[in-house]
């Protein structure tokens, strides 16, 4: 195995990983900034939703507003999916 040391594109290696990490945050920032939720999924994946809830949990009235505003957009498909997890004769004695 080569010793990074003596690598003779080190220094090159090192300034364009430097460069890629200032032009990623900056196209994350911009990313955000658009709203751009299909374009921040393809590389963030299933860990973008865990993150954001992880993020918004730390700023006041952040969980009402969300459910609030989910709910708004999603009530069809909430309303399904309590609808079918729900134990309506155990639970509620309906």
């Amino acid at each position: 195995m080569a010793n990074i040391d003596y690598d003779d594109h080190y220094e090159w290696l090192c300034a364009r990983a430097e460069k890629l990490d200032e032009l990623s945050q900056e196209w994350l920032r911009e990313t955000i900034a658009s709203g751009d939720d299909d374009e921040l999924y393809l590389p963030c994946g299933d860990d973008l939703t865990p993150t954001l809830l992880e993020v918004g949990k730390r700023f006041e009235g952040f969980e009402e507003a969300l459910a609030e505003a989910l709910y708004g957009k999603c009530y069809k498909s909430i309303n399904t999916y309590v609808d079918g997890i729900t134990e309506w004769h155990e639970e509620y004695g309906l």
